[in-house]
């Protein structure tokens, strides 16, 4: 299965105690993915997950390493073809579409793709093949 991580999910991997990071880590059964505009943000908000997680930039920057050996960064170039379809499926939520696009990208390659997400709405894209997974769900199908 390949896992599209939203930045919500990235985000919280800087948390000493993140089961979301030791799932992204451990996990045998999923390759996980994000588009590159993510690592660029949690750059860009860098300060913020340092105070959050009550880290150090030197922990962050390693942390943000580690992170980037198990998900696999892709440039937005790659799938930037499945944005229109993205876009009418997502009715109005551009903000997710990058998401939504990736994983459509990794369909059409021919893999069982969906999207972790705690975003209520995108639930909604289950009616178009699209399953889109919560943490607990995660947790419950991939977690050690």
């Amino acid at each position: 299965m390949k896992i599209v991580a939203d930045m919500n999910v990235l985000f919280s991997c800087f948390k000493s105690d993140s089961p979301k990071r030791k799932l992204i880590i451990t996990s045998q059964y999923v390759k996980f993915y994000t588009p590159s505009f993510c690592i660029a943000e949690l750059l860009k908000h860098k300060k913020e997950i340092c105070d959050k997680a009550r880290i150090s930039e030197e922990e962050f920057s390693l942390l943000l390493e580690d992170l980037t050996l198990f998900v696999n960064v892709v440039k937005e170039e790659t799938f930037k073809d499945c944005a229109p379809e993205a876009l009418k499926m997502l009715s109005g939520h551009a903000k997710d579409a990058p998401y939504v696009s990736l994983a459509i990208s990794l369909k059409r390659s021919g893999h069982t793709a969906g999207i972790w997400s705690n975003e209520r709405r995108l639930k909604d894209l289950e009616k178009h093949d699209l399953k889109v997974f919560n943490t607990r769900e995660m947790l419950e199908l991939y977690g050690n």
